[in-house]
């Protein structure tokens, strides 16, 4: 059982997230409070931490980087869909994946 924190703005993609990691036995917390990442990471100590980058319009490398910084020996998974792979900043994370966005055509 692993321990994993998620923050990601939207509920759906938390409550997604959320889901399907603890229906495989892992204790999971999530928030979309930018301001209690920091106090609910300390908390929790946990193996994994995944955050959703973009944030009220802006993509927030700050919260890769704040991460990576206080807690280098975590893997950090950026999920987004708004994560640029030519960004060089994205290899601060241990891994990303890209959100597949609908298409509104």
């Amino acid at each position: 059982m692993k321990k994993i924190f998620i923050f990601a703005a939207y509920s759906s993609n938390r409550d997604l997230l959320c889901e399907e990691l603890a229906a495989h036995g892992n204790t999971v917390m999530a928030t979309g409070q930018l301001e209690i990442i920091r106090d609910s990471v300390e908390r929790l100590k946990p193996d994994l931490i995944i955050l959703d980058l973009y944030f009220r319009g802006e993509i927030r490398w700050d919260l890769l980087l704040e991460m990576k910084a206080f807690h280098p020996q975590v893997p950090v998974l950026t999920f987004t869909g708004c994560l640029p792979p030519e960004d060089l900043r994205v290899h601060f994370a241990d891994a990303w994946v890209r959100k597949s966005l609908p298409s509104w055509n």
